[in-house]
């Protein structure tokens, strides 16, 4: 039931999934995201000595922070929204939700920016040529997964792939629940081919970045904007769809959340009280 506004990108951005995890595997996850982080950049632009050693002394300190300073503030947002989904979730409390996400968003894009922005710095023409051909493999990947097939095609999965991740917040939907869910999902606009578009003009701006030999307060404030700011660059067209996708989105949220069975509602209450007790162990932990 994800009702974020942004779209992140695979790039820099995965570090919020890396330092995150999934909810099965919280604490195997974040405690192995520096190894992670580290070989998917390094994949990316195959660093040098010198880069590799900034990068891991920077994840290092990142991880340290987070685990210090953020990991808290997580699980009293999910406490938080455990008890507002108990009390009966509201428009309201998905807008307080929304932002207190994108808060601890661009904390995190901010502070990891500055601790390992020195080892983006120095770009070789070398690099760059690899992280165009990571470009070139993701885009076909995305292709491969988003544009193949007939529009119906595309619809089934996106209904397949939509009632799996509820039916993992909430448990198993009802027969009238997920027909109301699939009605409505078939209304949703397909944006892919619009989101494709966007993702070469985000790399083709990320590239330029890089390109542009920055010293290291440009370059940090470079990035900080690329990351926050993903949603720039979109068409005309992207918007009006996007506005219509997210809309809706929100309309299945709020309509999903009014039919919950009591052990539907105490399925995600108690999902997000054990995101909680996990973001505490770990906070809890030597990092």
């Amino acid at each position: 039931m994800r009702v974020s506004r942004t779209e992140a990108s695979r790039f820099l951005i995965c570090l919020l999934t890396c330092l995150l995890g999934a909810c099965s595997v919280v604490n195997v996850a974040y405690n192995n995201a520096n190894t992670v982080a580290h070989w998917y950049f390094d994949d990316y632009f195959d660093f040098s000595s010198n880069q590799r050693a900034l990068f891991d002394q920077g994840l290092q300190r990142l991880h340290v922070w987070h685990r210090k300073e953020e990991l808290p503030k997580y699980a009293a947002l999910c406490f938080e929204l455990a008890r507002r989904v108990e009390a009966g979730l509201k428009g309201a409390d998905l807008d307080w939700m929304e932002s207190a996400v994108r808060e601890r968003f661009n904390v995190l894009v901010i502070r990891s920016v500055g601790d390992l922005a020195p080892a983006f710095a120095g770009m070789e023409p070398a690099q760059l040529t690899n992280m165009d051909k990571k470009f070139a493999k993701s885009n076909a990947k995305f292709i491969r997964e988003h544009l193949s097939g007939t529009p119906e095609q595309r619809d089934s999965k996106r209904i397949s792939e939509s009632l799996t991740k509820i039916e993992d917040w909430v448990g198993d939907l009802r027969a009238d629940q997920e027909a109301s869910v699939t009605a409505m999902i078939k209304l949703m606009p397909q944006m892919d081919e619009q989101r494709q578009a966007h993702r070469l003009v985000r790399q083709k701006a990320l590239r330029e970045i890089f390109a542009g030999k920055l010293d290291r307060d440009k370059l940090e404030a470079a990035l900080n904007h690329w990351i926050i700011n993903w949603e720039s660059g979109r068409t005309a067209d992207h918007e009006r769809v996007w506005g219509q996708w997210a809309e809706q989105n929100r309309n299945l949220v709020m309509k999903l959340i009014g039919t919950l069975t009591p052990q539907q509602r105490t399925h995600v209450i108690n999902k997000l009280r054990r995101f909680a007790d996990d973001f505490t162990r770990l906070n809890e932990q030597e990092g």
